[in-house]
């Protein structure tokens, strides 16, 4: 508590507020007006016990029509919730089958607000149409005997199979929403639970039933009365045979059932997205950071997939260029070899085979050596001369050799001039020549 509030109140006024329900029962967090609700709220860390601390301050702002006070962290959320709950129902209305061991006809939930109310004083609501949709998640429940023990929590969260008194059938809603049901009494229930049954007309209250249930609920105003809607109910747990049955609506111990993995699947299934937050808000975090690494995942897999797809065009690309750019350089190398060749004067007929070597060759100085070399042995060798006899008109065809020219070396020293190296041969040329000849 702050030391204002230490001032205002002493520990008679705190007793006194404390029996009015404006303070706690230990006489803290008294609030009798807008002020002290003020204070109430920026002293509830130094609350002993937190939640029943902003329990009371809550029911306080809620009585001085000062809600819109409360921090928006305490405002109750009206988004669908998903919970346990009980209600408590008798056997009065059943018609009791002695032969067969059955109660025919046993009232289960009825359709309007419940006795059991929540912390801030609200009842269930249920619709006759929700009843109505619902009988069948009731049909084949079991019946244990009592409650389950605090014990079973750890001990036996799946229920003694000796507990198992019965099951319910033939499970169904009438025309006003009455939700109603045959209970089956087996094994040796018959013995020892049926005679205490069959006192229930006489005293309604010997045996009572807990029915037991996952639902859905919102908060809401039916009939000008603030009350929890239950909007579903999901599964039936049990309808279980108690001697004092779920007075204040809570279900402790929900979680009993013959499959408790089963109905916590179920109530996580049940549980509006907002409510699971709000319960588990380091999950919410843990989900995000999870999403984060999916989503650099998911990333890296397009990118990784973009990649791939770049390097395939690339490749593709890669080998059309270099094919595009051999086809330049035999283009290149053609124009090249008709410019040599035209400049070299050799005869037509002789330059189509020579075209051909010459292409083949990588560079400029290749081809030239490789023409003049070809145009040198052209030269060089005999040739054909064709002469028109104007006289007779007869055409004679001479050969000539090429013209010698005489060398005094060749005179002086007596050689053989066509062993001799000619002009511009090369060493490879000259021997291949002396070789053949």
């Amino acid at each position: 508590m702050s030391d204002l509030q230490e001032k205002e109140f002493s520990t008679e006024k705190r007793g006194t507020l404390a029996d009015e329900g404006k303070a706690m029962p230990d006489g803290s967090f008294p609030i009798e007006n807008e002020g002290d609700l003020k204070n109430a709220i920026q002293s509830i860390g130094r609350a002993k016990d937190p939640a029943g601390a902003r329990a009371h301050i809550k029911k306080r702002a809620k009585a001085l029509g000062l809600l819109d006070l409360l921090p928006d962290a305490w405002k109750e959320s009206t988004a669908p919730r998903a919970g346990y709950f009980a209600e408590l129902t008798d056997l009065q209305e059943a018609v009791l089958d002695e032969a067969q061991f059955i109660a025919r006809g046993v009232t289960l939930i009825r359709p309007g607000f419940s006795k059991n109310v929540d912390r801030q004083g609200r009842p269930r609501y249920y619709s006759p149409d929700l009843l109505k949709q619902s009988a069948a998640k009731f049909d084949g429940v079991r019946a244990y005997a009592n409650h389950p023990r605090r014990s079973d929590e750890k001990e036996l969260p799946e229920r003694d199979i000796k507990d198992i008194v019965g099951y319910y059938e033939n499970v169904a809603a009438a025309d006003d929403g009455v939700l109603r049901g045959d209970f089956r009494v087996v094994g040796a229930a018959r013995q020892w639970l049926w005679p205490l049954i069959a006192e229930t007309p006489r005293k309604p209250d010997l045996v009572e039933l807990s029915i037991n249930a996952l639902g859905e609920t919102t908060l809401g105003k039916v009939e000008d009365r603030e009350a929890v809607l239950i909007s579903s109910i999901v599964k039936g747990n049990s309808v279980d045979v108690v001697t004092s049955g779920a007075a204040g609506g809570t279900f402790k111990g929900a979680l009993l059932a013959s499959d408790p993995d089963q109905w916590t699947s179920d109530l996580l299934e049940a549980m509006p997205f907002e409510q699971w937050r709000t319960t588990k808000p380091e999950y919410v975090q843990k989900l995000q950071t999870e999403w984060v690494t999916v989503r650099q995942t998911e990333a890296l897999k397009t990118a990784e997939a973009t990649t791939e797809a770049i390097r395939t065009e690339l490749t593709t690309l890669q080998e059309k260029y270099q094919a595009d750019t051999g086809e330049l350089v035999q283009l290149r190398r053609a124009a090249m070899a008709d410019r040599i060749l035209e400049a070299g004067g050799l005869p037509i007929q002789f330059r189509k085979a020579l075209r051909e070597e010459l292409v083949k060759l990588e560079t400029e100085e290749a081809m030239i050596e490789a023409a003049e070399r070809e145009t040198r042995k052209y030269k060089a060798a005999p040739k054909e001369k064709i002469v028109i006899d104007r006289g007779v008109g007869v055409v004679v065809k001479e050969t000539h050799a090429p013209v010698k020219t005489v060398k005094p070396a060749v005179v002086l020293f007596g050689l053989n001039e066509s062993k001799l190296p000619l002009p511009n041969e090369t060493a490879e040329e000259y021997k291949a020549r002396i070789q053949s000849s």
